[in-house]
């Protein structure tokens, strides 16, 4: 049975992110600071995405196995201001141009 789980989430402090999946990470027999920052870059520079995918892809789920796992920045959707509208031409009718173009 395959199960498909979305989560969606807003980082509030990049900072605190990155400490937790450090402290996870230094879990890892044998990884020290260096590879923590080489996975997911520095403190002041943190690779938000790894940071997430670290923290997510930690916890075991009994019973279960990972099949697939993506983690990217969500787009932004545009705001209809931020959109130039089409230049928009006088529109034919039956008997010439319309009257209000």
């Amino acid at each position: 049975m395959d199960y498909r789980v979305s989560l969606s989430l807003s980082v509030t402090d990049p900072h605190a992110l990155w400490s937790a999946a450090a402290a996870c990470a230094l879990t890892a027999p044998g990884m020290t600071l260096d590879d923590v920052v080489e996975t997911i870059g520095s403190e002041h520079d943190p690779d938000i995405a790894d940071c997430i995918a670290l923290l997510l892809l930690s916890p075991r789920i009994t019973g279960a196995r990972i099949e697939d796992f993506a983690c990217r920045r969500a787009g932004r959707p545009e705001r209809v201001a931020d959109v130039t509208p089409l230049p928009t031409r006088p529109r034919a009718t039956r008997h010439g141009l319309n009257a209000n173009a």
